[in-house]
């Protein structure tokens, strides 16, 4: 089996009782955001995969409370008491409990194997030690949706972790999972395993998604090149994919509000691409993604 996702291979996911990973789910608080769970809970029914949630105490927080001049400040301003470790300690307890209710019903509805983990440490170490204990097909999910100044951008955050194959995300405006599985394509070598990917997620009949390619290029001539490669690798196949093309002339902006228009119920993008860049830029995606997007190396 192949140990490494190069360009041209698949996104593979680890089955149940493979043993080689599975979907993870990030958790920072009680409330996932139901988007981020349901498309975790797809991916891993997608792939006989099972899904483990991950519920991460940062050690800053737990931390800060043993300093005297920290306070709890209500709504109104006022400061009322210092903190107790315990009291932190508490509060983070009951969040795990509720954000593993929330996310064991939607999990055992659909059938999926679940289970759960608690980690003190900071986000991205947490991770890490997850996928190399069980790696290295893993897909990570992260349940709370990403800001415009988040730790680190997601191609980042795919490129940090060796044992992760695809980063899922959701920002602040998602609202919405239906609809057709849009794939960024911007290089004629990534075409086969997006359209795998994306034929797994796409579901079965009568319920299957529709799937449509967006080519994004920098250049008018770039566009054509690349229309012309990927129709070419696309003929013969019954039920190929609708496709469309936009230059964005190096600007984000414009393959972002391409992908907004395009309706999308879920993104397939290659991480520090055209839609998401490797320098940390989040603002227009956050702004602008209406729902889950799947990054791929």
């Amino acid at each position: 089996m192949i140990e490494r996702n190069r360009i041209g291979e698949v996104v593979h996911v680890a089955a149940d009782g493979e043993n080689r990973g599975r979907v993870l789910l990030r958790v920072h608080s009680g409330r996932p955001h139901p988007l981020a769970v349901d498309v975790a809970i797809r991916i891993a029914q997608s792939y006989h995969a099972r899904l483990e949630s991950l519920f991460v105490e940062e050690p800053q927080l737990v931390d800060s409370a043993g300093h005297a001049f920290v306070r709890e400040v209500l709504i109104s301003g006022c400061a009322i008491q210092s903190f107790d470790v315990r009291d932190v300690e508490a509060i983070l307890g009951y969040e795990a409990r509720r954000a593993r209710k929330f996310i064991e019903a939607r999990a055992q509805a659909a059938s999926v194997p679940f289970a759960v983990r608690v980690a003190r440490d900071e986000s991205l170490r947490a991770l890490s030690v997850a996928c190399a204990e069980d790696g290295p097909w893993n897909v990570i999910v992260l349940a709370d949706p990403f800001s415009a100044l988040g730790e680190q951008s997601l191609a980042q955050l795919l490129n940090m972790i060796s044992g992760a194959t695809a980063v899922v995300a959701v920002g602040p405006r998602a609202a919405r999972a239906d609809g057709p599985i849009v794939i960024v394509v911007e290089t004629a070598e990534r075409l086969e395993s997006m359209l795998r990917l994306a034929d797994r997620l796409a579901g079965e009949e009568p319920h299957r998604s529709p799937v449509r390619i967006l080519l994004v290029t920098e250049t008018v001539a770039a566009c054509g090149d690349l229309e012309a490669q990927v129709r070419l690798a696309l003929a013969g196949h019954e039920g190929a994919p609708q496709l469309a093309s936009v230059p964005t002339l190096g600007a984000q902006d414009v393959a972002i509000e391409a992908v907004r228009r395009s309706g999308a119920g879920l993104v397939i993008a290659q991480a520090g691409g055209a839609l998401v860049a490797a320098d940390g830029n989040m603002r227009m995606l956050a702004q602008c993604l209406e729902c889950p997007i799947v990054l791929v190396r």
